[in-house]
């Protein structure tokens, strides 16, 4: 990006190129229209790009430029993007004339534009060229850094009002606050001023961020709520899973309850229907009798209680059998049984002790504890 525009009639071509090998002497770079047009390219376009790009504008006022339909265009564009606008005055009159030159402006709004500012005076052979030059240079390093930013700020503008004010191409975060902070700094003694442009610019910028910081809350709550819908739906879903399980497992509870009460409903009706059998062949075989009465307590799961007449049937048979009667202080809390041969009868005590019988033998006394 050049840092200076220089405008001129052809007519001071000599006199300009002077100017500009000065200020390049003084690193500073120029636009100039003979060495910063390309061929073939729109050059009043290219132009007015160049006076878009650049941090001042000369002009070089004599009576060809004043004149000069393009250099009034030229001081136009730069006034409408806020360019620090240095006058130099290169026609060689003197200076109760000085006015009188630039009286021949083509436009008055230009004129008024020019006159308005202090001339640096540059006429050949009445003013120190040196002189002339330092004088531009200070100008332009005055306050240079709002210059340059100035410059960065209307391009960007520009760029955006080219783009049909696309908000893809509007400030935003950290460079949206330092435009909005360096335009709240402007005064009147400020210059360049603004330019409406980049004032819009920057609140477009700003009512942009607004409306996503908007969006963005708006759509965090949406997000939220969202979530405590799907988190009270959850704790629904699961309170109801609990509930379905809970449910299952008391109905499986009470089923498994009531198949245990089944199941010893139908083993003590077995235990006392084998207890009647036994009592009904005690007379004529005991030993069918005895047979039948342990089955009748082994019909009996473990832990239940014991049939009273499934235990009354066994002490009968054992007497009728055996002539083997069992105390009172005998009680079946382990299931008899009868040794293969028919030899042995074994009883378990509520106490955890087993008593064997010989039944063989009549002596009662011939029971063993173990």
């Amino acid at each position: 990006m050049s840092h200076i525009f220089i405008s001129y009639s052809r007519r001071d071509l000599n006199f300009a190129q002077k100017i500009v090998d000065a200020l390049a002497a003084d690193n500073l770079d120029t636009w100039i229209d003979w060495k910063s047009i390309p061929k073939g390219e729109d050059w009043e376009q290219e132009i007015y790009q160049g006076i878009e790009g650049a941090d001042a504008f000369l002009f070089l006022i004599s009576p060809a430029s004043v004149a000069s339909e393009m250099c009034n265009k030229e001081i136009a564009h730069a006034v409408e993007n806020g360019k620090r606008i240095l006058p130099i005055f290169i026609a060689n009159v003197d200076n109760r004339e000085i006015y009188s030159v630039t009286d021949q402006f083509l436009h008055k709004k230009q004129k008024e534009e020019i006159n308005r500012r202090n001339f640096i005076l540059c006429r050949k052979d009445r003013d120190d060229f040196d002189k002339a030059m330092g004088e531009v240079q200070e100008t332009i390093h005055t306050d240079y850094e709002w210059l340059k930013y100035h410059t960065k700020l209307q391009v960007k503008a520009l760029d955006w009002e080219k783009n049909k004010k696309d908000n893809s191409r509007l400030l935003r975060g950290r460079e949206l606050r330092e435009a909005g902070q360096r335009l709240s700094q402007v005064n009147n003694q400020t210059e360049p001023l603004p330019t409406s442009l980049q004032q819009t610019y920057v609140q477009a910028g700003l009512k942009h961020e607004e409306r996503l910081r908007r969006q963005t809350i708006a759509g965090v709550g949406i997000a939220i709520l969202a979530i405590i819908v799907v988190s009270i739906f959850g704790w629904r879903q699961r309170n109801a899973s609990i509930s379905a399980q809970k449910t299952a497992i008391a109905e499986a509870n009470s089923r498994a309850t009531a198949q245990a009460i089944a199941n010893q409903q139908t083993r003590i009706a077995i235990s006392r229907k084998l207890a009647a059998g036994a009592k009904s062949v005690l007379d004529g075989h005991p030993q069918e009798s005895l047979l039948l009465a342990i089955e009748a307590l082994n019909a009996l799961e473990p832990g239940n209680p014991i049939v009273p007449n499934a235990e009354q049937s066994l002490r009968d048979a054992l007497s009728r059998s055996g002539g083997i009667a069992l105390g009172q202080g005998v009680s079946f809390g382990v299931a008899p049984v009868i040794s293969a041969d028919g030899h042995w009868l074994a009883a378990g005590n509520a106490d955890g002790t087993i008593k064997l019988w010989d039944l063989t033998s009549s002596d009662p006394a011939n029971a063993g504890t173990i």
